[in-house]
This record gives C-alpha cells, sequence and structure tokens, in this order.
C-alpha cells in the first residue's frame, strides 16, 4: 500500500536527488501505481493529518501519509518518521536501523 503524498515525494527525490528524467521518474511512479493499492489523500486525510502533526510534532506531509493509511495498514515504513512511534494503529519503522522489524511479504 503506498500513499499519493509517498508516491509525489518520490517522483521529486527521484528528479532532483536520483537524477532521472522526468520520464523516467514518470515511468517509475506508473510501476508503483500498478502494482500497489493507492491510499488517496482526501479532505479528511489533510484536516486529520493538521491535527497530528500539531500534536506530535510531525512535518505535515509526514502526517498525511500517516493519516492516509491509517485504518488500513499496521505498519509505515519511513526513515523520516520516529522509530517504533505508533498512531491508530499503525507503527512506524525505520527500515535502515534494523531490517528485522521490517515485514516481509509472504
Amino acid at each position: 500500500m503506498v500513499s499519493t503524498q509517498a508516491l509525489s515525494e518520490l517522483h521529486f527525490t527521484l528528479i532532483r536527488k536520483g537524477g532521472q528524467s522526468r520520464g523516467e521518474a514518470a515511468r517509475i511512479i506508473s510501476d508503483w501505481l500498478g502494482s500497489c493499492e493507492v491510499r488517496g489523500v482526501t479532505e479528511e486525510v489533510i484536516r486529520s493529518a493538521c491535527t497530528l502533526a500539531e500534536l506530535h510534532r510531525l512535518q505535515t506531509h509526514d502526517a498525511i501519509i500517516l493519516c492516509s493509511i491509517a485504518g488500513h495498514a499496521d505498519v509505515l515504513l519511513s526513515e523520516d518518521m520516529q522509530d517504533g512511534f505508533t498512531w491508530n494503529g499503525v507503527r512506524v519503522v525505520n527500515p535502515f536501523t534494523d531490517r528485522s522489524l521490517v515485514p516481509m511479504p509472504s
């Protein structure tokens, strides 16, 4: 599962930091769109994310990702958010700190 916010950030990062062309970045995003359930950003997600960001001092874009998957996923892989932070049934796991915590697909 992936949030539209995360895909937007990935597209930006592929171009700006990854040196990919816009066409290649679009192809990569298209691959993600074809292989994952995509959770969109709705008015409700934005409202919840603003509150979440304020209450827990999160970056707004991180809160949007978390709010968009809440109720649909148990784990959020993120290197930006606090490892172990749990909100609304979703636990944040930094895949670069302890890979044994990362759930592997069966």
